[in-house]
């Protein structure tokens, strides 16, 4: 009698224990048993624009608005909702930040600066988006002609985050010359304070004075600006940023880090040069400074990098990659043979296809039975809008200077 109750003791401790383990490893779990999609399409959004498509956005919003049509990537949100940390490296141009955009804008909180509270999420332009089909163009909302992919998981538990996440954004990717030490700092204070102009909002609280909290909120926020004219740059403020935010809304924050490579890239294939005690301690700062968002802290819920080259710090080694030489995410990037025909068709370039390979010819992803061809979109959008009649005469023979090839050499 005694071994029965012994063995249901145990059997409910394991019970216990079992729903433990299923809660700590829920996004683990959830990720092995869903079935992703990799579908893109051309997305028509019904708007009378004079170019079918604008080749110089840069942001998601800018995107729609200013296309009669373009390539819908948004189940890239659902891939990455059940991947916690993942990188992207590509080539430029292949929209690695107007697709990180995207991500942002779906998941972006709007905050009401009089209160520091969140606007109720079916107020957000984002749900608008995604829920309601329209897009804030202009200084009004226009309805879409078509509808995103990703709107058919409005039932998943990610698209209950839709307008309601803390997102810290660092772009990383600002051309400039290093001529020094002090140069590579004062260029990560520069991106570390444009992200924290995203969050000003937090110093315009009509109420400050009235509310201790918000006082409290505020001083924190002071002491980050503070904090930023420090010799170094300071990689702790990023942090200390995320944690404000979880104070303040009690949520877990999503970073974004676009092309968090690009200042190593140009200190090794550019023109600006640091002797070797310099790129040394270049490395170990990138890799503490990345390290502290990633690997250290507790606040942060999901963390998605792009790069060019595929540069592994040890602070980050273990994050999913994808690469050109494979990967899921590869995916949702660039323009597959089908999107450049039916873009080509929506533009009335009708049998323009084989000029665009003359012109471009296409990327080969991955190898073996999984090959893919892609185009690069900002490629694509330029041939569009110049009516199927390039300036270039080869755009291969404009890339690039053999610079980088002699250096290597």
């Amino acid at each position: 009698m005694a071994a029965i109750k012994l063995l249901n003791m145990q059997l409910s401790v394991t019970k216990v224990s079992y729903a433990i383990l299923c809660a700590w490893t829920h996004d683990i779990t959830a990720s092995a048993l869903i079935t992703h999609r990799y579908e893109t399409k051309v997305f028509e959004t019904g708007f009378p624009l004079p170019e079918a498509i604008d080749p110089n956005v840069h942001t998601f919003q800018d995107l729609v608005c200013h296309s009669r049509a373009f390539v819908d990537n948004s189940l890239l949100i659902r891939y990455m909702a059940y991947t916690s940390r993942l990188v992207v490296t590509l080539p430029r141009a292949f929209g690695k930040s107007i697709n990180l955009d995207m991500i942002k804008y779906f998941y972006q909180m709007e905050v009401d600066e009089a209160t520091l509270k969140p606007i109720p999420r079916e107020e957000t332009k984002s749900y608008k988006t995604f829920e309601m089909g329209m897009m804030y163009c202009d200084g009004k909302f226009e309805k879409l002609k078509d509808s995103f992919l990703i709107s058919g998981y409005k039932n998943e538990r990610f698209f209950r985050q839709l307008g309601s996440v803390p997102v810290v954004r660092l772009n990383m990717g600002q051309p400039t010359l290093f001529k020094s030490l002090k140069d590579v700092y004062e260029a990560v204070k520069g991106v570390i304070r444009e992200t924290l102009n995203d969050h000003s909002y937090i110093m315009n609280v009509s109420y400050a004075n009235i509310d201790p909290a918000v006082q409290y909120y505020q001083d924190v926020f002071k002491s980050l600006e503070v904090s930023l004219n420090s010799d170094t740059g300071n990689g702790g403020v990023i942090p200390r940023l995320i944690n404000l935010l979880y104070e303040i809304f009690h949520r877990k924050v999503l970073v974004i880090i676009d092309e968090y490579d690009a200042i190593l890239n140009e200190l090794c294939f550019g023109t600006s040069k640091l002797n070797d005690t310099e790129m040394t301690a270049v490395e170990d700062y990138f890799d503490h400074f990345y390290g502290q968002i990633v690997k250290h802290n507790i606040h942060v819920d999901r963390v998605f990098m792009t790069g060019t080259k595929c540069r592994i710090f040890s602070s980050i080694a273990r994050m999913k990659y994808n690469t050109l030489g494979g990967g899921d995410a590869i995916h949702f990037y660039g323009m597959s043979n089908d999107n450049v025909l039916k873009l080509l068709s929506n533009a009335g370039l009708h049998n323009m296809f084989e000029k665009v390979l003359d012109h471009y010819d296409e990327y080969k992803f991955e190898t073996g039975p999984n090959r893919t061809s892609k185009f690069k979109p900002n490629f694509i959008a330029r041939f569009i809008s110049q009516n199927g009649i390039p300036k270039e005469k080869n755009f291969w023979t404009s890339t690039s200077s053999t610079s980088a090839m002699l250096t290597i050499l």
